[in-house]
């Protein structure tokens, strides 16, 4: 058999990216990816792109797949997508970033909802398609691939590829089951998965770091182990795995992302600042907190600037409608 490399990238508030030197035929590699639950394309068109915006991917040379870790608590619905991240590929410059959404952000929901609401909400209203349509609406943004997983798949993955090293901090100890001293340690399934909800000692935006970070002690992780321990980790991990990206396309992303130093993923979170650019929050629908962001403009620029190098992006006129819409009903305070 010829030997060769594939990179799969299988992600969420944790992504499963294999790689390594991985001798198989095609037919192996189809065979192993079908056992993940594979959903129907979605165009451009039905995913609510701009039209200045529909050659963005084309221009930019930068891939962008939305990873939503799911909650469902038990429920029949399609569950809150309780971690929103995008996976940026930039091809041309070979480098991978991350992208944290804050859950609780206020946005509009087009579709089914065309009402404000938590932008994690977006998911249980109307599964993938609708998550993908609200972020492209409020951030002008070109999703239409996307990678999604139950929560409790999470300690199923790590506990199957050997635990993952994490730093703990003096202020997450009490939260996390079996821990009891801060620094660099060995954890369990059960215990990065309680590391990633964490919500008590500090905030969601210190939590999405953590997400991140285990993420990125995955990514670690993996690259130590040999072809065997891989190919048994994936068939362990891919029943719990839905997504919209056929095993073709997977494969060519795969031998794109090959080129890239996963040792190096830039990581950013929107609204940035750790909730500095937080205006107020509000109730609505019952909900709360929803958060209003200071600039709405200004957030979607920094998503620009974030994942594609543009410091110059001038919002959509949708974008800019919805702000307004926002600030007239909920109210704008003056810091």
């Amino acid at each position: 058999m010829k030997r060769f490399k594939v990179l799969w990238i299988i992600l969420g508030v944790v992504v499963l990216l294999v790689g390594g030197g991985v001798g198989a035929a095609y037919y192996v590699v189809n065979s192993t990816l079908s056992k993940m639950d594979m959903t129907e394309k979605i165009d451009k068109t039905e995913a609510g792109i701009e039209k200045d915006l529909l050659e963005k991917e084309k221009r930019s040379q930068v891939i962008n797949i939305a990873i939503f870790g799911i909650d469902k608590n038990g429920d029949e619905t399609d569950g809150r997508s309780d971690a929103m991240k995008i996976l940026s590929l930039d091809t041309k410059n070979n480098e991978a970033k991350i992208t944290s959404l804050q859950r609780d952000t206020l946005i509009y929901i087009p579709g089914v909802k065309q009402d404000f609401e938590k932008l994690n909400h977006a998911y249980a209203y109307g599964g993938a398609k609708l998550a993908l349509q609200t972020i492209n609406y409020n951030f002008d943004l070109d999703l239409t691939r996307y990678v999604a997983f139950n929560f409790e798949a999470v300690e199923h993955v790590i506990d199957a590829m050997g635990g993952i090293e994490l730093e703990i901090y003096e202020n997450e100890v009490p939260f996390i089951a079996e821990v009891s001293h801060s620094g660099y340690q060995h954890l369990d399934g059960k215990q990065a998965l309680g590391y990633m909800r964490l919500r008590y000692s500090d905030n969601d935006y210190v939590r999405m770091d953590r997400q991140t970070a285990v993420m990125k002690a995955m990514f670690s992780k993996l690259s130590t182990l040999d072809y065997s321990q891989l190919l048994d980790l994936v068939n362990e991990c891919l029943p719990y795995i839905e997504t919209n990206i056929s095993t073709n396309e997977i494969l060519s992303l795969g031998m794109k992302a090959l080129k890239v130093d996963l040792g190096n993923i830039q990581s950013y979170q929107i609204p940035r600042g750790s909730g500095e650019t937080v205006n107020q929050s509000v109730t609505y629908n019952g909900y709360s907190p929803l958060y209003i962001v200071d600039s709405y403009q200004q957030l979607v620029k920094d998503v620009h600037e974030d994942i594609y190098g543009d410091s110059n992006y001038e919002p959509s006129k949708r974008v800019k409608e919805m702000e307004a819409t926002i600030y007239e009903k909920f109210g704008y305070i003056e810091k």
